[in-house]
């Protein structure tokens, strides 16, 4: 089967062997599969040849760097973080597709079953070695298109039960990528007031179609939320200030 990864700052396609599943896990055949460009570009970043990168995907930030190459040397610290370069990490976290087969401890899935997967497993590949406990059977193939996106709209409904929204609240949305998009959709599927900004024109132009009131920058003269979310990176402190 075929598989997407990330290596030494690039993304790949790798042929693999057909995984078996065993125990609690499910053998999808892919249908869909979501990108989440943010995530998944990160992802890619974090394996480039950059010092930052390398420590940050070594899990070694500046000061254990430095730890590390005092107690065991520079070669030991070097080598970990070309290890962690070297090492391939397959891309995706939310797919869909049709079962081929189960393993002994499932028994709600049969193949010819159609699921949503997240998470572990659900990676962009033609097959995918899901856990049962982050699938969700659906009722027919005619949803896995829109089902393939799962993950990013939990991610949106996750934050939203964290920051308490009710029926009719005030919002306020940073960044308009996919999980922006989703989180504005969501909002108002609530009837809340949604405030979207994004310096990306097209991107405020789909908030706008969902019912955002849409804003390149943070409005000068401010305004109450009972919410903020920050979807995309935050290299402006002004941002949540303006907020």
């Amino acid at each position: 089967m075929r598989l997407l990864i990330a290596r030494r700052g690039r993304a790949e396609i790798l042929e693999v062997p057909d995984p078996i599943p065993a125990g609690d896990e499910v053998l999808v055949e892919t249908a869909w599969s979501a990108v989440s460009a943010g995530t998944e570009r990160q992802a890619v970043q974090d394996l480039a040849f950059s010092p930052r990168a390398l420590f940050r995907r070594a899990r070694l930030g500046w000061g254990k760097a430095l730890a590390s190459w005092r107690r065991r040397g520079g070669r030991a610290t070097l080598g970990k973080i070309g290890e962690a370069a070297r090492k391939p990490v397959p891309l995706g976290y939310s797919a869909t597709g049709r079962v081929l087969a189960v393993g002994s401890e499932v028994g709600d899935l049969a193949p010819g079953d159609w699921i949503v997967a997240v998470g572990p497993g659900a990676h962009h590949a033609t097959r995918l070695l899901a856990r049962r406990a982050f699938c969700a059977k659906l009722p027919n193939a005619h949803l896995a298109r829109d089902a393939s996106a799962g993950a990013l709209v939990g991610v949106a409904l996750h934050a939203m039960g964290r920051a308490g929204i009710e029926e009719g609240s005030d919002a306020a949305v940073f960044g308009l990528g996919a999980i922006g998009q989703f989180m504005v959709q969501s909002l108002r599927a609530l009837t809340c007031r949604v405030a979207a900004f994004d310096p990306l024109a097209a991107r405020r132009k789909l908030a706008a179609a969902a019912g955002a009131e849409v804003h390149a920058t943070p409005r000068s003269e401010g305004g109450h939320f009972d919410a903020v979310f920050l979807c995309a990176r935050a290299r402006d402190p002004d941002l949540i200030a303006d907020a």
